[in-house]
């Protein structure tokens, strides 16, 4: 039985896998199985992961598109591994990922645990650091507040077993998922960096292309209508959680020229929450109304 499985979900990925799965053939820590699992990709990327002969490798296809979440779990029901990572396709690890987390695991020494580092972004073909956000006390507040990507994150097999990816949501729902796990199990943070985060035109979280400050919004609805979540999160944090969803759709209405849907998205905003950043509310607000916005420098 492997220590670790690496679960690598795709679709149409055939020019940025080989990097992927490279990267993890190339770690210092050799304990690992990777299982590829394949959304019914229409381009060459079967043809690309079968050029790999490493025994370590399982390339599985759906025979449908199932969505990320839905292919996730079916990869998580399939891992042999004692730990469970996760690599999406377009991004990578850095060579000591793996024994970072083994390190990480073997100093704790308790079996049932979430662990996760810090990430690298490569954007423009530069690559940058990201600030280091320690969580202070309370990891629940901390996933509603600050993305952590699957690609960071580490947790034992029978824990995945038990939570798993909300297959109803197609944004957001790692979150959602780090929530549930933090509310329940011990959490441990490490500052290093050991993997890298592709930003590119096609990511999913692309804010300009698609509205997903309001798939956000939903999702952190669905969490708070877990108990167990929702006891572990101040109203203050709640309502700012959702209150900054508003700067993020307003953002996405503007790139598309949405001028209406500008208007109402920061008047709901206002409504909702306004004892949270008013002043920068009101600001946008008027920038999207025509008699004010040649005025008024967003």
């Amino acid at each position: 039985m492997p220590f670790f499985t690496v679960i690598i979900p795709t679709y149409n990925r055939a020019d940025l896998i080989e990097v992927a799965i490279n990267s993890v053939l190339q770690q210092s820590f050799t304990d690992f199985e990777i299982i590829v699992i394949d959304d019914a990709s229409q381009d060459d990327t079967e043809k690309v992961v079968s050029k790999f002969s490493d025994t370590r490798i399982q390339y599985i296809k759906n025979e449908r598109n199932l969505e990320r979440s839905r292919t996730r779990n079916k990869a998580i029901n399939l891992a042999k591994g004692n730990y469970i990572t996760f690599l999406d396709s377009d991004d990578y690890y850095l060579e000591n990922h793996l024994q970072n987390f083994y390190d990480e695991i073997s100093s704790v020494k308790i079996k049932s645990a979430m662990f996760f580092c810090n990430k690298k972004t490569l954007e423009n073909k530069v690559i940058s650091s990201n600030l280091f956000l320690p969580i202070l006390e309370n990891p629940v507040e901390y996933f509603l507040l600050i993305p952590v990507m699957p690609l960071q994150v580490c947790v034992s097999q029978d824990i995945l077993l038990k939570h798993q990816f909300n297959p109803n949501i197609h944004i957001n729902e790692d979150s959602l998922l780090w929530m549930e796990i933090a509310s329940e199990y011990p959490v441990y943070q490490s500052a290093k960096e050991t993997c890298v985060y592709l930003t590119h035109e096609n990511n999913s979280i692309n804010v300009q292309k698609n509205n997903v400050f309001k798939n956000r919004l939903d999702s952190i609805n669905i969490a708070l209508g877990n108990p167990n979540i929702k006891k572990n999160i101040s109203r203050e944090k709640q309502q700012l959680a959702k209150s900054d969803c508003y700067f993020g759709m307003f953002k996405y209405y503007k790139y598309n020229q949405k001028k209406m849907q500008q208007i109402l998205c920061m008047l709901s905003a206002i409504i909702l929450y306004p004892s949270i950043k008013l002043k920068n509310k009101f600001h946008l607000l008027l920038s999207s109304l025509p008699i004010f916005s040649n005025f008024i420098k967003e």
